[in-house]
């Protein structure tokens, strides 16, 4: 874990830093925060915040830009509607498709995640650190993802059924619950679990939509980003998702 956290913050773009007269800056147009910016700092500290800057720096930063610590605060303060974290970036995904007839789920995939921002991997890129994220026709089977458990290389199942499509869990093989904790988990809950889920596996999901395909890529661009990698999701033919988190189970 880095000291400090590595979370940018940056005034939105869609909010414009504008001058209102010579002593007034604003930022947005409609209505705007208006900010008193007579003194030179003012401008030097917003200057900052729009190509971003870390919380835990700002003091820093503002000591830098020459400005009084309570004065620098009360700004932060006045700005802070218009500040957005920058979400972190996505880990890198290598997509393939393990028995799925429908070849164009693995292209429309590829495509969801880089509109999402996710870095693309190719099979060439040997000894690469991307998330294996794969594609496997009815439910996914942790013997299916062994291997990589084995190999400790992070994957990432999408499992595609009749009537959803279900994303997760992100496995970090040691890091985070893989997929025979969630057979412990669900067979704890449900002794005939086994059973049911072996009749899934490998199942036909039948007709295929890229708008289904598009929905789970956003689920799995999100899961990729860091944020709730333990969870799983079920996304819907109508494109409603249920999300269900995981946790490690002792075998």
């Amino acid at each position: 874990m880095p000291l400090t956290p590595t979370t940018l913050t940056r005034l939105d773009p869609a909010f414009p830093l504008l001058w209102r007269d010579g002593t007034t800056l604003q930022i947005g147009d409609d209505p705007g925060i208006r900010v008193p910016a007579s003194a030179p700092w003012v401008e030097r500290v917003l200057s900052r915040m729009r190509r971003g800057f870390r919380r835990s720096a700002f003091d820093v930063i503002a000591h830098r830009a020459g400005a009084p610590w309570s004065e620098a605060r009360r700004l932060l303060a006045v700005v802070e509607p218009a500040l957005q974290d920058e979400p972190s970036p996505p880990r890198a995904a290598r997509v393939s498709a393990l028995g799925l007839t429908d070849t164009r789920a693995e292209g429309r995939l590829c495509e969801t995640l880089e509109d999402e921002g996710v870095p693309l991997a190719t099979a060439e890129e040997r000894g690469s650190t991307a998330v294996a994220v794969v594609l496997v026709p009815g439910a996914a089977a942790a013997v299916q993802f062994a291997p990589m458990l084995r190999a400790d290389h992070p994957h990432l199942p999408v499992a595609v059924e009749p009537a959803r499509i279900t994303v997760g869990p992100l496995v970090i093989p040691g890091v985070t619950p893989c997929l025979s904790c969630r057979d412990a988990e669900d067979t704890a809950r449900d002794p005939a679990w086994p059973l049911l889920h072996g009749q899934l596996v490998g199942r036909d999901p039948g007709r295929l939509t890229l708008a289904r395909v598009a929905a789970a890529g956003a689920v799995a661009a999100h899961l990729l980003r860091g944020a709730d990698t333990a969870r799983i999701a079920r996304v819907s033919a109508d494109g409603g998702i249920a999300w269900r988190s995981g946790r490690f189970r002792a075998e």
